[in-house]
């Protein structure tokens, strides 16, 4: 199996994503979505109208081409394609699944709202270390609410409410702009509706100590508070909660097309912003947040998620407890990294942190960074071996990690790129934009990759241990290898040609044996 396929049929509108599969990753290859407001038929009328029917089967046609024109000619990509909150409403969906079934081969699956809820949670866990968590999982969607309860990893309580933006913004706000009076309304039901079905109950402030949301209306308030805090807009971001206060007055008696002036806004949820928004400040009172977070495409990751573990195949994140370290294996899976030879790069480079770090002035938490360099190191082999350190640079720079800023990103893809070839120099950029501080932690850090690198030279995990010896003029490496009969001197010579950066920055020389 090489490419997986889900459409994701919502209230709000119908999305694609496309992706191939490498190893225990994918990579998405087409995220493609346009905008249906199915839920704007049937939560009015109860059903889904002709003209929307049409709609659909325009959309679903250009979604068959895409898939037939992503993905490989030679094997059928397995497609999923799954509706929520209007079909399960719809009194005509079945008609419409028989139509996009005789249409384009396309079977859709209508999903209840438990399915719907422990999908986001399947994603929600491959970008969170949901084991030190007690966490409140949000997805906002146009016609339901779904939220997932966990403790420490394992779901308490899942539920499926009827409190989504488009079924909110038809039900109250009827006027543009919405009265302080619809407002209000609106505010009250959500309360009722949330206290009802025993949500407060199980959320007060001792039990929850993290907020998470999905779903496209509340990752474009995200999206609009990184335009203003001038941060990167990742694929999971904070919110602090003093935004959302603010945010909410700046939308009061603002009608929807002077909505369009806010920075960042989507044009096509002007309408639905502002009940996400408030539902977001009530839970956040509730469970005393300072804020939230937010991932962005929840459903149809966790749909992919599920299709690869249908087909015997489990995540980084779903084998490790530490979903950090997951994330980094599931990048160099992306780039068909050699993990074999990088764990033993960072064996051995653990190895020498632990003996060098009080020489060189490190500390524990600079290790996180070091760990991730060797693991990723040779990824820009995906690119060209040749200055593949270079080609790591990039694609560490740009990839999506879990529990690093991008700052420590910047830093782990200097170490990287300066595990081989020149010392970092003044002349180069990527080293330039780090704070001199940082300069001088990536020269500690990339020499002791360096020497661990050049120790797995064969890439056959020769060498099993590292001793060290420190005097006044030199550091002594002896290595202990797998064997009595193994032969390590390519080792021991690769690591003499790679020694001198470890020489410059201790001013000791560097035995190796």
């Amino acid at each position: 199996m090489k490419n997986l396929a889900v459409i994701d049929i919502g209230s709000n509108s119908l999305s694609l994503q496309i992706s191939e599969i490498k190893g225990k990753s994918y990579d998405i290859i087409e995220d493609y979505k346009e905008t249906i407001r199915i839920g704007e038929d049937v939560f009015k009328t109860g059903i889904i109208s002709e003209s929307t029917i049409q709609s659909i089967m325009t959309v679903l046609e250009k979604m068959k081409i895409l898939i037939d024109k992503k993905t490989d000619k030679k094997e059928k990509p397995y497609i999923r394609a799954v509706a929520t909150a209007p079909f399960r409403d719809a009194s005509n969906s079945k008609d419409v699944i028989t139509t996009a079934k005789e249409k384009f081969d396309i079977d859709i699956e209508v999903i209840d709202g438990n399915e719907e809820a422990r999908l986001v949670d399947l994603y929600a866990s491959a970008n969170f270390q949901m084991s030190k968590l007690n966490a409140l999982t949000v997805d906002i969607g146009g016609g339901t609410l779904e939220l997932i309860i966990s403790k420490k990893g394992e779901i308490t309580d899942l539920y499926s409410i009827p409190l989504g933006m488009l079924r909110l913004k038809n039900d109250f706000l009827k006027n543009n702009p919405p009265k302080n009076n619809e407002i209000e309304k609106l505010m009250k039901h959500i309360e009722k509706t949330l206290k009802d079905a025993g949500v407060y109950k199980k959320i007060n402030k001792d039990d929850i100590d993290t907020l998470i949301f999905t779903g496209g209306t509340i990752t474009n308030i995200a999206s609009i508070y990184n335009k203003r805090e001038h941060l990167r807009d990742e694929n999971v971001n904070f919110v602090d909660k003093k935004f959302i206060e603010f945010f909410l007055n700046e939308l009061k008696d603002k009608t929807f097309e002077e909505r369009n002036n806010i920075k960042g806004i989507d044009a096509q949820r002007t309408d639905i912003i502002q009940p996400a928004a408030l539902i977001a400040e009530m839970l956040l009172d509730k469970t005393n947040c300072a804020g939230f977070f937010t991932i962005k495409g929840g459903l149809k990751n966790g749909l992919t998620i599920d299709m690869l573990n249908k087909h015997g195949i489990r995540m980084h994140f779903q084998e490790n407890a530490d979903v950090r370290l997951s994330r980094i294996l599931e990048i160099g899976s992306k780039f068909f990294f050699e993990e074999e030879h990088t764990r033993q790069t960072e064996k051995l480079a653990r190895i020498l942190f632990m003996k060098l770090k009080d020489i060189l002035k490190l500390n524990e938490e600079n290790y996180k960074l070091l760990e991730a360099a060797s693991l990723l190191h040779d990824v820009g082999s995906y690119i060209s071996y040749y200055d593949h350190h270079k080609h790591s640079y990039y694609l560490i720079k740009n990839s999506d990690f879990i529990g690093y800023s991008s700052n420590e990103i910047k830093i782990i893809a200097n170490i990287a790129r300066y595990h081989r070839k020149s010392f970092p120099k003044k002349s180069q950029k990527c080293y330039m934009e780090l704070s001199s501080k940082n300069q001088e932690l990536v020269q500690k850090l990339s020499a002791i990759l360096r020497i661990a690198d050049s120790l797995d030279n064969s890439h056959k995990s020769a060498v099993k241990d590292i001793d060290v010896k420190i005097d006044d003029d030199s550091i002594k490496i002896i290595l202990k290898s797998n064997s009595k009969n193994a032969d390590i001197s390519l080792e021991i010579q690769n690591a003499m040609d790679k020694k001198n950066f470890l020489e410059f920055i201790t001013k000791k020389e560097v035995l190796i044996k």
